[in-house]
Parts: C-alpha cells; sequence; structure tokens
C-alpha cells in the first residue's frame, strides 16, 4: 500500500496574534471605552432626570389633588395637614400644642412639616398610619424609599440629627418650598418667643407676607412662577452633613420636609453660601451643601455658580431644571406680595434678583 505524500504547498497553518498586536488591540478597546463611557455616564445621568422631573410631576397632581379635595389648603404644612396637632390659638394670640397628641402620639403624618404622607394618601399608597414613634419612623423610611419619592442621582444618606446611635438611613430626596406653608397675621406666642415657636408658626421678622395669606392654592400668586416642591438636601449647610430631625412638631425649620428655598442665606436644604462671592471668608474644611441639593449637572464641590442643577414642581403642575444661581429668584419661593429683607437673601441673588444690586444687603424687595 502506498501512502500518499502531504502537498506542503496545500496546507495552511493558523497563525495566532503576536504579543504587539494584542496590545494594539487592548489599546483600541481601551480608547474606545473612554471615549464612550462619558457619554454613557452623560446618557444615564440624562435619563435620571427625566425620571426625577416625572416623579415631581407625579407629586405636583397629588397636591393639586389635596388641595382640591380641602378648601384649597396645600399639604406639608402646620396650619394644613398637620393643624391637627395645635390647639385653637386664644384671642390673644397664644399658641400651644394639642395636648390630645405628642411625640409617641403622631398619628397619619410623622410631623407637621409632613407632605409625604398626605400626598401618599391621596395616591393610594399603603403605609403605616399608626401614632407611636416607631411607627413614624417606620412611616419615614418607608415613604423616603417609594419609587415616586426616589429622586435616581440622590445616592447620599442621612442621619439623625444630635443622635449619635440613631440609625443611618437615605437622604429624603424633596422639599417643600416652606414660605407658602405659612400664615399671616402670624400666629404667635405672648412673650419672647422659643426658635420652635418661631420656626412653626411666625413669618419671622425678615419677611411679611400679604396681608390675608392663607396656605392655599389659590393664594400663592402666579401658579406658573411658584414652585411647590424641589430636589433638597436637609439638613445639608457648610457644617452639617445630611441629617434628618422627626421631631414631631419639627423642631428644625421646616422640619425634615420644607425648607426656604435657593434664594435664602440660611437654607437648610438648597444651601448656595459656598457660591462664588457670596461669603467673605469660607472656613477650612467646610462643604459645599450644594452636592446635596442641587444633583444634576456639575456633582464635585466648589464649582462654577450656575454649573449645578435642580428639579422644581411649580403650582400650576409642570416640572423645570433650573441652575442653581437661576433657582435662587426669592420670586420662585415667596408669595407674590411678600415684603423680603435683602439681608436675608444670597449675596449673588442679591446683586441679580432683589431691590439692591450693589448686593450689601440694603433696604427689602417686594416679591412679584
Amino acid at each position: 500500500m502506498t501512502v500518499p505524500k502531504l502537498n506542503h504547498k496545500n496546507v495552511s497553518r493558523c497563525r495566532g496574534f503576536t504579543l504587539v498586536e494584542l496590545l494594539v488591540v487592548i489599546g483600541i478597546i481601551a480608547l474606545l471605552i473612554s471615549i464612550l463611557l462619558p457619554a454613557l455616564t452623560k446618557a444615564r445621568r440624562s435619563a435620571n432626570t427625566i425620571a426625577c422631573m416625572a416623579n415631581l410631576r407625579s407629586i405636583v397632581q397629588a397636591m393639586i389633588m389635596y388641595a382640591s379635595q380641602n378648601n384649597g389648603y396645600i399639604p406639608g404644612g402646620p396650619q394644613t395637614s398637620g393643624a391637627f396637632l395645635t390647639a385653637p390659638p386664644t384671642a390673644g394670640g397664644t399658641i400651644a400644642w394639642n395636648p390630645l397628641f405628642n411625640a409617641n402620639n403622631c398619628p397619619g403624618i410623622t410631623q407637621t412639616w409632613d407632605w409625604e404622607s398626605p400626598i401618599a394618601a391621596v395616591m393610594g399608597v399603603s403605609f403605616n398610619q399608626e401614632g407611636d414613634l416607631n411607627s413614624r419612623m417606620q412611616r419615614y423610611n418607608t415613604l423616603n424609599t417609594f419609587g415616586t419619592f426616589v429622586c435616581p442621582e440622590n445616592q447620599f444618606l442621612s442621619y439623625e440629627y444630635n443622635v449619635t446611635t440613631g440609625p443611618v438611613i437615605p437622604m429624603g430626596a424633596y422639599v417643600t418650598a416652606m414660605d407658602f406653608l405659612l400664615v399671616d397675621p402670624p400666629v404667635t406666642k405672648k412673650g419672647p418667643l422659643s426658635d420652635a415657636d418661631m420656626q412653626q408658626f411666625a413669618n419671622e421678622s425678615y419677611f411679611i407676607l400679604p396681608s390675608g395669606y392663607a396656605p392655599k392654592v389659590t393664594k400663592v400668586g402666579p401658579p406658573s412662577t411658584k414652585i411647590y416642591i424641589a430636589e433638597g438636601g436637609k439638613y445639608s449647610t457648610p457644617n452639617s452633613q445630611p441629617n434628618y430631625d422627626l421631631t414631631y412638631n419639627g423642631a428644625d425649620i421646616g422640619g425634615a420636609f420644607s425648607d426656604y428655598g435657593a434664594y435664602a442665606e440660611y437654607s437648610s436644604g438648597l444651601n448656595r453660601e459656598a457660591a462664588s462671592g457670596n461669603v467673605e471668608t469660607y472656613s477650612p474644611g467646610a462643604l459645599d451643601p450644594r452636592i446635596y441639593g442641587f444633583r444634576h449637572g456639575n456633582q464635585s464641590p466648589f464649582g462654577k455658580t450656575g454649573s449645578y442643577e435642580f428639579n422644581a414642581g411649580f403650582y400650576d403642575g409642570h416640572v423645570e431644571t433650573l441652575g442653581d444661581l437661576e433657582g435662587a429668584d426669592p420670586a420662585y419661593w415667596m408669595p407674590t406680595g411678600t415684603e423680603i429683607a435683602n439681608t436675608e437673601i444670597t449675596k449673588d441673588a442679591q446683586i441679580k434678583y432683589s431691590s439692591d444690586p450693589t448686593g450689601n444687603g440694603v433696604g427689602v424687595t417686594f416679591v412679584r
């Protein structure tokens, strides 16, 4: 038997990649990733912004529904959904907490400034409505993680105010505009006001609400220019990372749920003190709280003014994305006709929006 000879000319060999070729391919892949990753990150953040805007739109629609069912009153304030916690004022204007309720008996809401519970109830969400302290904490945790109340850009944690052993939980995503939730004339207490009294019931000395103002949707002014709710980061300031205070009577300004707004020098949810020119000296080690409340746009601290963005839901139902200075116009945050001392507006917002373009805090501004 004759064995055929192989024709070496017809035999093909499989040649592998050389080390140089592998390095070239790896380099090309790395280059493509470096080019595509920022675009993918930008696309993801844009999708998160859209999702956040949809959340706020749903919340505002529920607010409008609540108001239609409650004689026009706006949910989330001590004179509206939280009014049952206070006793009727006396003829002399003295205020007091309703003795039937206390820190361990606050049913239905977490505290006086709680907007989440009344809004969730309108939406048909099921949650623990008991009044004891554990139930209130459970209610806060449940609603803070309820999908519509969660901003996908909010990756921050929050600790319990003044408590070293309290639970660390996700930071609340949204805050209401507090000034719309007050009353004129303010219900005040005879004699010196405590901090809690000032924060809960008075419109304080630095601004005066329009005569006869009440926290109703019909009283706020042009609804397309007035913010009901916005992104925020309570309680964050240059000296404090986000924390929450669930005192049933909301001892903190706006409690865990509400805030003056981006215009305010002393905002605790949308603080802009770190913006260029707003303070003459910034303490070493101080924080830039804009990264917590203004979560869209720039994510690094001490960036350029206007590079931080936040979403806001307006009383007419529409939602906008605003830059940090753009959103610092007091007209967004206060009823039309309010008088505010310019000293209480951040310096850059004074220059842009107030009656004192020097930013020296002279005089008052009449809110349009």
